[in-house]
């Protein structure tokens, strides 16, 4: 019998089209083409949602895995990607950190409110897809997309404005921008920055993985080297700190690691993701959520454990997790301390004691 997954890689490529669609309008318009934008857009989170959905259950079948490998391996995607990140690159990141943030007009509001969240969903979405394909992400990064997303790591006054601003909020009470609250459900849009920055090290983190010359890992290395320390300086955004470190992790000798700042607060944060996933796991795994990514680019698919915690703005791969410690763990103090003072010989144990279990349920 025929599954409604048969036809779900016809229905993804064609809410991605218009997703790209979309952000073609919004990203790259300029100010005289403001008149235009109360066309009926209706790409919002709830379409992304969409799309996760009819991804997952396109991977539960072979056409659908083959499908939408093929559309992933198709460079006009990828290019349009990388080419929307880079032409958005100059104007947005101007626009958000210009007075008309907070004395702008109500149309000059709408179009930031717009525009950012446009392109944090397009980075949202690539960060999204590159777990689903090695190859996605290896094409991504041939393209430029990861200087193109460095880039924007890169932009100091950037960064600071997304982690001291915390959010964006647009009142859509005003008659030109009614139109608005059907889309989001709400008279008030009030967009997460850090969300902004969070897509942009998940994304960055796939990409760690993949076949990077020396000077590639250099710079990725080095921006996310002056990143942690501006997020340091700050003292805010700690899950973008995490995140930072867990790729860090995997480029850094273990001299390096040693000096990065509060290393040991981010490893005891990992121990605590680590202890809570083990603790669910060792109670049946039935409170873990799970997730879809492809493990090798011959496409074996799994579905990992996600843990989040309570002061944290997002869910973490259990796997990436472990991996993350056992490649700080280089460093034979981090050792020490993650062994005996995290306990997670415990936790370690645990997993594998009850996790077999958990897979074959």
């Amino acid at each position: 019998m025929a599954t409604a997954a048969d036809d779900d890689p016809a229905s993804l490529v064609e809410l991605i089209n218009e997703f790209v669609d979309v952000c073609k309008r919004y990203l790259l318009i300029g100010d005289d083409d403001q008149s235009s934008t109360p066309q009926t857009t209706k790409f919002s989170d709830d379409m992304f949602e969409k799309i996760e959905e009819i991804t997952d259950l396109t991977m539960n079948s072979s056409n659908g895995k083959e499908c939408l490998s093929a559309f992933l391996r198709n460079p006009h995607i990828v290019d349009t990607f990388c080419s929307l990140l880079q032409m958005a690159r100059s104007s947005v990141c101007a626009y958000l950190i210009s007075d008309t943030t907070s004395s702008g007009s109500s149309k000059e509001k709408h179009y930031q409110v717009k525009v950012f969240f446009h392109l944090t969903t397009l980075i949202r979405l690539i960060w999204y897809l590159s777990n689903f394909s090695v190859d996605f992400r290896q094409r991504f990064h041939e393209r430029n997309g990861t200087k193109y997303l460095l880039s924007y790591l890169q932009d100091a006054s950037l960064v600071k404005y997304c982690i001291e601003t915390e959010t964006i909020e647009l009142d859509l009470n005003e008659p030109s921008l009614t139109y608005l609250a059907d889309i989001f459900g709400s008279s008030i849009i009030q967009l997460e920055l850090n969300s902004f920055l969070i897509s942009i090290l998940g994304t960055l983190h796939n990409i760690s993985k993949s076949d990077l010359t020396q000077t590639d890992l250099n710079e990725l290395t080095e921006t996310l080297l002056a990143f942690s320390s501006l997020v340091n300086s700050l003292g805010r955004a700690r899950t973008c700190l995490i995140m930072a470190y867990m790729t860090l992790a995997l480029t850094l000798t273990d001299r390096e690691i040693d000096e990065l700042k509060d290393i040991n607060e981010i490893v005891a944060k990992l121990m605590q993701l680590i202890e809570r996933a083990s603790t669910a796991i060792a109670e049946g795994g039935k409170a873990l959520k799970r997730s879809r990514i492809e493990l090798e680019s011959a496409g074996k698919f799994e579905q990992v454990c996600m843990v989040g915690y309570e002061d944290l703005d997002m869910e973490f791969d259990l796997v990436e997790l472990i991996s993350s410690l056992y490649h700080i763990a280089v460093n034979d103090k981090i050792k020490h301390f993650i062994y005996f003072d995290c306990d997670a010989k415990v936790y370690i144990e645990r997993i594998v004691r009850h996790g077999n279990g958990v897979e074959k349920e």
